[in-house]
């Protein structure tokens, strides 16, 4: 199905949306992340995700193994990073948190074995998901001070890399340990990853393995990542086949022996504005239509939940790359770039999406089409 911008403002209106909107884990609007940490930007870290009506958020600090464990011949955890990041989420605002073994396993760090995901010491990573759970899913036993929003969803990972070995396996660890910390917590994968161009053929040298690996069990949600450019990506269609993405996603799982309705989501989603390096201009107006677009085609079709990525301000790496222009608030950076703290017409359009759509019965979606002349 494709569907003109005209058919997506009347399925809005289909949907019986109501009035009143409030933050809550049921609403589909997510942000990766939803805080601001720029040094500079004063307006506070959360202010905007509240603003805009951000339900979830992704934050940029993941809960690594080695930063949290800082060697294997002790059993100190040291959270004092993530206390700080998690400290600082208010209370409604539904937190989606990454626990993450080696971050380039190729690398090793001496956590993994080399070219592997898989822990030289099992045992010690066992204990490590599990107090990470129990420290911040506020059940009162052995909570974080002050934690203002308990998080009961957690992926394993970020995206897996292709070239390693042992990323099924760990799933399967790691879910069960978070399951006997929390045995209501959601658990997620790592997101399968990819451009528009040539994604299923890379999700099948891959992510297919991983869930056959799985065979339908250690997997609550799935998750997989989309960005390209506000010129037709939205529609989750692989550029050289023509092939949807969704429905091949949907086809695995079930030829896997997953459930028929496992929840899909998409934890990172977006395009840019400006001109970043190796990739054409576009303007704020073609990435506004665009982020749109990006949340109700996808939730038209059957995904539960979309996390705009990257950042709700604008900077990754500072290089003028492809992330440093998605944000939705200008970091007063680059040849493009209008003040630190202008917001773009992005940030409006998904301030106006969460108002006219949250609290929309989205399991009664009505597919309709306008002619477009």
């Amino acid at each position: 199905l494709v569907m003109s911008l005209p058919s997506l403002l009347l399925l809005l209106f289909a949907l019986g949306v109501s009035a009143t909107w409030a933050v809550s884990s049921t609403e589909p609007f997510g942000f990766h992340p939803a805080s601001v940490a720029h040094p500079d930007y004063t307006a506070g870290t959360f202010t905007d995700a509240e603003s805009i009506g951000v339900a979830w958020h992704r934050p940029g600090l993941y809960a690594f193994w080695n930063r949290v464990q800082r060697s294997l011949s002790s059993d100190e955890l040291d959270f004092t990073q993530l206390d700080a990041q998690y400290r600082e989420v208010p209370e409604g605002l539904t937190v989606l948190g990454n626990i993450v073994s080696c971050h380039l396993p190729q690398e090793s760090q001496g956590y993994c074995d080399v070219h592997s995901y898989t822990p030289l010491d099992p045992q010690a990573y066992d204990a490590f998901v599990r107090q990470t759970v129990e420290r911040y899913d506020g059940d009162g036993v052995d909570d974080m001070p002050d934690l203002k929003s308990p998080i009961h969803t957690w992926q394993m990972g970020n995206e897996p890399e292709a070239i390693s070995l042992g990323f099924a396996e760990l799933q399967q660890r790691t879910y069960t340990a978070i399951k006997s910390a929390c045995s209501s917590c959601t658990v997620l994968m790592g997101g399968a990853t990819g451009v528009p161009s040539g994604y299923i053929q890379k999700f099948e040298d891959s992510y297919h393995g991983y869930l056959s690996t799985l065979a339908g069990a250690s997997l609550d949600v799935m998750d997989f990542h989309w960005y390209g450019d506000a010129h037709g990506d939205y529609r989750l269609l692989d550029s050289q086949t023509g092939e949807s993405v969704y429905t091949h996603i949907r086809t695995v799982l079930e030829s896997v022996g997953f459930r028929a309705d496992l929840p899909v989501w998409i934890t990172e989603m977006g395009t840019y504005s400006g001109t970043p390096d190796m990739w054409s201009e576009q303007t704020e107006q073609e990435q506004a239509a665009d982020l749109f677009k990006r949340f109700l085609y996808p939730l038209a079709l059957g995904v539960k939940k979309v996390f705009s990525a990257w950042g709700m301000i604008e900077g990754f790496k500072g290089e003028n790359g492809y992330f440093d222009h998605t944000g939705l608030i200008y970091d007063g950076e680059g040849p493009d770039d209008l003040g630190l703290g202008v917001k773009k017409l992005a940030y409006y359009t998904y301030k106006k999406m969460t108002e006219k759509l949250s609290g929309s019965d989205w399991s009664s979606i009505q597919f309709v089409r306008a002619s477009v002349g």
